[in-house]
């Protein structure tokens, strides 16, 4: 049983440091779990957290996803080694070999292990919408798509192999994915407060407001609810349910064998991570090589989340936090090690952190610059601080330039619709004012030449 005083006092600083607004943590040893609850489900409400606030838990979904295709095939419906075409016929996504176009054949195995080779940034483009085609659109515009492996041979993260899991299992039993999940998944493992529709989940739990980072300050951010992403990353739940799906994980929970036979399954680790050295992907886990700890994190534009247990020690963390940021990660990895502060490692400003202040930063100095460039030019100085209008057309097409480019760098897309989603409004804003500054001064230059 933890310290929860020890604990707070280890949690509360970094929560002030960061702003962060709303926080639920579930800490399960043995058979006691403790919760710890900060901050407000929203900042206008200043209603308190408590342990049924539901949070979107990101990536965290997969697990549940995961379980419901071992579901499928513990009841002889599918198998892991079937052909995703023998599903969604249109499916034929193609790989280049010797500069031939090779229509490559996925199964159901490699989705689950992200080992189809489908393109991470395939993220960017699926639909913002939220009704019932927005499923089966995400899947069709990937109908051709190029993959950036063949499939089996290598991990390559993808959200989407997720999306596509989702859109087999409304084939195979002819309901909805929310339906399928929720009555054979949430409801028989007696998770009752976790939802797979912000309708359902305003109309029967208090849904907590997503934050986003925005010119150093937390702000309220109404993210879209994109359902075609749902099964890799919008399900909402609660600590509450958290905790018992923790207990669930590490076999404390009495769900009867058939859920403790696949919930085991789902552990079993098969490919080593290029990205998390010492730690092997598994069926919506993450799997430590050399002890038996298992772990998933997620993120959403405006929430962010962790969990992270061992079986065979009986002790696991879930945090949940309503902004996107990576001390979700950073306090579920040391929470434990509170206790012994010399194991603690250091926390470090995660990349939404210092892009915002980065590009917080910039929008000063463009500010700066067009209260002192444009005034003096008006009042015809035509050299200005910066010299001739040669100088300004220059910058401004720097400034342009920098608009197309920069989400293909951070994002790897050119859709800035999806690039702004998830990054800092500064980006956006900086590169705007450099843009006007220089075109206007530009414009001026002309002007005073004619």
């Amino acid at each position: 049983m933890m310290n929860i005083e020890k604990v707070d006092q280890f949690i509360r600083p970094f929560i002030n440091n960061r702003k962060i607004p709303g926080m639920a943590v579930a800490i399960v040893h043995g058979d006691i779990v403790q919760f710890c609850e900060y901050g407000c489900v929203d900042k206008k409400s200043n209603e308190k957290v408590n342990d049924l606030t539901l949070f979107e838990i990101g990536s965290m979904s997969k697990a549940f996803t995961a379980l419901g295709i071992l579901w499928l095939e513990n009841k002889g419906t599918i198998s892991c080694n079937d052909n995703v075409k023998q599903y969604i016929p249109w499916f034929e996504p193609y790989f280049i070999i010797d500069k031939k176009r090779m229509v490559r054949d996925i199964k159901i195995f490699d989705l689950l292990y992200h080992t189809s080779g489908i393109p991470f940034q395939t993220l960017f483009n699926i639909p913002c919408y939220n009704n019932g085609k927005a499923l089966h659109d995400n899947i069709w515009r990937m109908r051709n798509i190029k993959l950036v492996a063949e499939p089996g041979v290598m991990y390559h993260y993808s959200s989407n192999n997720y999306n596509i899991l989702a859109y087999i299992i409304e084939q195979v039993t002819q309901e909805s994915y929310e339906s399928y999940i929720q009555e054979t998944i949430l409801h028989p493992l007696g998770l009752f407060h976790t939802y797979l529709s912000r309708e359902e989940a305003l109309k029967r739990g208090t849904l907590s407001c997503g934050h986003k980072l925005s010119f150093l300050r937390q702000r309220s951010y109404n993210a879209p609810f994109i359902r075609g992403n749902l099964a890799g990353g919008y399900i909402m739940s609660c600590i509450h349910d958290m905790g018992r799906w923790l207990r669930i994980q590490m076999g404390i929970e009495d769900i009867g064998e058939e859920y403790k036979t696949l919930i085991n399954k789902s552990h079993e680790g098969k490919y080593d991570l290029k990205e998390n050295p010492g730690y092997k992907i598994a069926a919506g886990w993450h799997i430590n090589n050399d002890t038996d700890v298992i772990q998933y994190m997620g993120s959403n534009p405006n929430f962010s989340s962790k969990t992270i247990f061992s079986p065979s020690k009986k002790w696991g963390i879930c945090v949940l936090a309503n902004a996107n940021s990576s001390l979700t990660y950073y306090l579920a990895d040391n929470i434990l090690k509170c206790s012994k502060p010399k194991l603690i490692s250091p926390y470090r400003a995660d990349v939404y952190q210092r892009t915002d202040l980065f590009f917080t930063i910039l929008c000063g100095i463009n500010t700066i610059s067009a209260i002192l460039v444009i005034p003096g030019l008006l009042l015809e100085k035509p050299n200005g601080i910066f010299g001739n209008e040669l100088t300004y057309l220059s910058l401004f097409v720097f400034w342009s330039l920098l608009t197309l480019v920069t989400p293909y760098f951070m994002k790897k897309t050119f859709r800035w619709k999806a690039f702004y989603i998830w990054s800092s409004p500064a980006i956006l804003m900086a590169y705007t004012l450099g843009i006007i500054t220089m075109l206007a001064s530009f414009i001026i230059c002309m002007l005073l030449s004619i």
